[in-house]
């Protein structure tokens, strides 16, 4: 199965707080079952995600589907929960293929492995005059590897605002500091671009949330304390 699309925002009240979401079958033979739900999306500094019920805030129709091979089906979603939210509230729509045989088969010699999809496409609440602020907390150096001598920058944000953004043509300045005298040697600073910012860049930032990320320390710098800025384009 198909879906999309994969990003939604819904308004809190009126028109606006319905969407629709299009499903596919994109097989030729085979009819499936799938089931539509709602989630919250709680997400800790680390990045793990966990996914609440969220479906007495929403109204999802219909709720299942049978679809044919080829089929396509819209599944429409309405908000029911607070009409005047102060931020950004960030939800999962989940669409999932049920494990359901719909065809008599022939018994044969052998197992067979079934792959079922499962899709958490997001969902946010959005308010007028919601936006996003991230800012750079904390840079700091800690070990890594089996014997905890791997020297890692390990890196905290914090996105202040009222919405989520996505970490899209960022960049790191990063200035030495001399231990002794705390004085920057400016002429040692680099910038790391985001292909230099590999599991940082392009990540998700939810309204009011704090990300850690940790970074191989870059080559170019001496290992110790730094001054960093964080560059949004």
């Amino acid at each position: 199965i198909q879906l999309q699309p994969m990003t939604m925002a819904l308004a809190p009240v009126g028109d606006g707080a319905t969407g629709q979401f299009t499903v596919t079958n994109g097989s030729a033979t085979e009819t499936v079952a799938i089931e539509m739900s709602m989630a919250h999306r709680v997400v800790d500094i680390d990045g793990r995600e966990s996914n609440p019920p969220a479906d007495k805030e929403f109204l999802v129709y219909p709720p299942q589907l049978l679809l044919e091979p080829g089929e396509t089906r819209n599944i429409r979603v309405t908000w029911l929960g607070d009409p005047a939210p102060q931020k950004e509230l960030p939800f999962r729509f989940v669409c999932e293929q049920l494990p359901i045989d719909l065809e008599i088969k022939k018994a044969s010699i052998g197992g067979s492995v079934r792959l079922l999809v499962r899709y958490l496409n997001s969902v946010y609440i959005e308010p007028s005059g919601v936006g996003h602020d991230v800012i750079l907390d904390k840079v700091s150096e800690v070990k890594s590897g089996e014997e905890g001598t791997e020297s890692m920058m390990e890196i905290i944000l914090h996105n202040r605002g009222t919405a989520h953004t996505i970490l899209s043509g960022i960049s790191l300045s990063l200035t030495p500091m001399d231990p002794g005298s705390g004085t920057a040697n400016d002429a040692g600073t680099i910038v790391l671009h985001d292909d230099k910012l590999k599991g940082m860049a392009f990540q998700n930032i939810l309204g009011g949330h704090k990300r850690k990320f940790k970074l191989p320390w870059p080559a170019a710098l001496p290992v110790g304390p730094v001054r960093a800025r964080l560059l949004l384009r």
